[in-house]
Formats: structure tokens, C-alpha cells, sequence
């Protein structure tokens, strides 16, 4: 059993400001972030380490970019990724630890072009109807 530490800052955008309420992530010892942008780091991190190819039953630990060495979060990556963090308005807990379930592929996977007509109007023509190909 490996132990994986992460470090956690918040996420910053093309001109540098901080993006509220989203994190990176970066393995210990490495300089790239392999999460951007995150509502929910650790699970997320979860997820990208056992894609990777790290062992479900390694250790995941969660450290903030500023806070010495203290770890904030641990579990076992195989935990950690089955879950994610769902929001409900209204009702109390708010906020609780859910099955984690990946968008369908079929989502990210529509067509472009043949018989499908476009939703964006051609360039340079604002508020002309687009023309199906």
C-alpha cells in the first residue's frame, strides 16, 4: 500500500485570479496540478490517481498548500472515489457524501454536423439564422 499526498490551492484562471469555491491539486514533489478546477479536490484526485493506475487500496491524503504538513482529509483511494459531495437547498444536513455516478459518455459525444443544425449564428452575421449544412 502506496500513501499519495496531494496539496491543495485554490484554482486559478488565464488571468491569474482566483476561481471561488474551486481547487487544483498536485501530487507531493510534483510542480503540475493533475486536478484544475474542483469543487470537490480529494475525490476528484480519488478518481484521477486510480486512472493513472494507483492501487484502490493505496492511501489519499489531503494537505492544504499552506498549512504546514497537517493533513486535512485520508482514505483509501477505492472510498474516496466511489463518492462525491451533493448539495440540497433546504434541508438540513446541506451538504452530504453521495455515489459518485460519471456523466454518461453519450453526453460529450453528439455529432457535429450532417443534418444537425447549429445553435450559433455564422460569424460576423449577429442574429442571423444559421443555415443546416
Amino acid at each position: 500500500m502506496a500513501v499519495r499526498v496531494i496539496i491543495v490551492r485554490p484554482a486559478r484562471r488565464a488571468n491569474n485570479a482566483t476561481s471561488p469555491g474551486n481547487y487544483e491539486a498536485t501530487l507531493q514533489g510534483e510542480t503540475r496540478a493533475f486536478v484544475r478546477s474542483s469543487t470537490t479536490p480529494f475525490l476528484d484526485a480519488a478518481r484521477a490517481l486510480l486512472e493513472r493506475g494507483s492501487s484502490a487500496d493505496d492511501m489519499l491524503i489531503m494537505r492544504w498548500h499552506d498549512a504546514d504538513g497537517v493533513d486535512s482529509l485520508k482514505a483509501r483511494l477505492g472510498v474516496a472515489a466511489r463518492f462525491t459531495v451533493q448539495e440540497r437547498n433546504g434541508t438540513s444536513p446541506s451538504i452530504r457524501l453521495a455515489p459518485y455516478a460519471p456523466l454518461p459518455k453519450k453526453i460529450f459525444a453528439q455529432p457535429m454536423g450532417g443534418s444537425e443544425k447549429s445553435v450559433l449564428p455564422p460569424r460576423g452575421k449577429k442574429g442571423a439564422a444559421a443555415r443546416p449544412a
